[in-house]
């Protein structure tokens, strides 16, 4: 043979550093990434504070109710329960999950959407009537279906 054991051996742990200082640099910039989006602050509506507390994203629990904005993101999986547009639809963009830029759209159960808007209008008026909200949630254990949500709602 042409090259010895030495020239072989050495090349391929040439390789595998270099793909190891790669897939390290990688992790890292995920790491910083993914502590960025977790410390990025929640507004979490509570008995204590109806009106919305803001919180890291990583001390979200199931079940707490969240007050999303327009034009603000979210990375968590959260289930609608109303929205400030007449027709009772949300906007959401989800490139972060399938690079697709455009817009989705996301019903809101009209019989929520009724009982928070009750008898007044205003955001301070329907987070007082969301934390009053009780029910439970019923949903798809965890899958890679992005497109996709069975579950239910019932409200006592």
């Amino acid at each position: 043979s042409s090259l010895s054991g030495y020239t072989t051996v050495g090349t391929l742990a040439l390789v595998v550093a270099v793909t190891m200082v790669m897939s390290l640099k990688d992790d890292l910039n995920r790491h910083r990434q993914d502590l960025e989006v977790n410390t990025s602050k929640a507004t979490i509506l509570t008995e204590q504070f109806p009106c919305g507390v803001e919180r890291e994203w990583r001390e979200l629990a199931v079940g707490d109710l969240v007050l999303v904005r327009k034009d603000e993101p979210f990375p968590a999986d959260l289930l609608a329960l109303g929205s400030s547009n007449a027709d009772n639809l949300c906007y959401v963009e989800t490139k972060n999950i399938d690079g697709e830029s455009n817009l989705k759209v996301r019903n809101t159960l009209p019989e929520v959407q009724a009982y928070i808007t009750a008898n007044g209008t205003g955001l301070n008026h329907s987070c007082r009537r969301a934390i009053t909200m009780q029910g439970n949630i019923g949903y798809e254990p965890a899958n890679n279906s992005i497109y996709t949500f069975n579950g239910f709602l019932e409200c006592q």
